[in-house]
């Protein structure tokens, strides 16, 4: 199964990181290409999903100030009476999420993907998370 989603990872210095469609580790080809995220996570400043159609979609997370992008176009997400302070540490959120339907007789009807990216921080001691589904 190919991903229907690459990311692109954008770090502080003006580095990146991009998802081939391989999805290999350039620092240990045993795991996959968000393990090189994850050795500098601390430096992200900016995470890309993009897809590879003739009209493409991207759909990013700012762990600089908390703000998700659509096709260049601001998403307002969550609850608009949260306000985290301009010092809050933005935590990466992105995983996967595969489900699989089967028949009675245990054969695959159809496999859907979905990518979930966002942030979490901890405001006022509370973990918040804010994150968006993408299919």
């Amino acid at each position: 199964m190919s991903l229907q989603y690459l990311f692109t990872a954008y770090f502080k210095d003006g580095s990146t990181i991009k998802q081939t469609i391989e999805d290999v580790s350039t620092i240990n080809p045993e795991k996959s290409a968000f393990y090189d995220v994850l050795q500098r996570i601390e430096d992200l400043s900016h995470f890309v999903l993009h897809d590879h159609k003739t009209i493409p979609n991207d759909v990013s997370v700012c762990l600089v100030d908390g703000s998700f992008n659509v096709n260049g176009l601001a998403l307002n997400v969550g609850d608009p009476r949260i306000q985290p302070p301009q010092d809050t540490e933005y935590r990466l959120i992105y995983f996967r999420r595969h489900t699989h339907r089967f028949n009675p007789q245990l054969e695959e009807l159809d496999h859907e993907v979905e990518y979930v990216i966002g942030w979490q921080a901890t405001i006022d001691g509370k973990n918040i998370q804010q994150t968006i589904i993408v299919r």
